[in-house]
C-alpha cells in the first residue's frame, strides 16, 4: 500500500516538497490501520530531518530512514537492516 501510494505521487524537485507525500502516506497509511496511539512512523518534520550542506536531507522515524537528494528524488531503506525498501 505504502509504495502504490507513493509511487502515484508527483514527483518533487527538492527536499521540502519531497518530503509532504512522504508524510502524507505515512499519515494516512497509519490512520486507516491503527489508532493514534499506534503510530510507528511519526511526522517527518526538522526535528527528524538533517539538512547536509550539499542539499540532501536525512529523514529518521521510527521504522525506516529516508534519503532525500536535492534534486528531490528519495530512497526509503529499512533501519535494521540497511536494505532498501523503496525509490522515487
Amino acid at each position: 500500500m505504502f509504495k502504490n501510494n507513493l509511487s502515484k505521487a508527483a514527483y518533487s524537485s527538492n527536499p521540502k516538497e519531497a518530503l509532504n507525500p512522504i508524510n502524507k502516506t505515512f499519515d494516512d497509511i497509519e490512520l486507516s490501520r491503527a489508532g493514534s496511539s499506534d503510530r510507528i512512523f511519526g511526522i517527518l518534520d526538522n526535528k527528524y530531518a538533517t539538512n547536509h550542506s550539499q542539499g540532501s536531507v536525512t529523514a529518521l522515524t521510527k521504522v525506516p530512514s529516508i534519503e532525500i537528494q536535492s534534486n528531490g528524488m528519495f530512497s526509503i531503506f529499512e533501519r535494521k537492516t540497511g536494505n532498501l525498501f523503496f525509490s522515487k
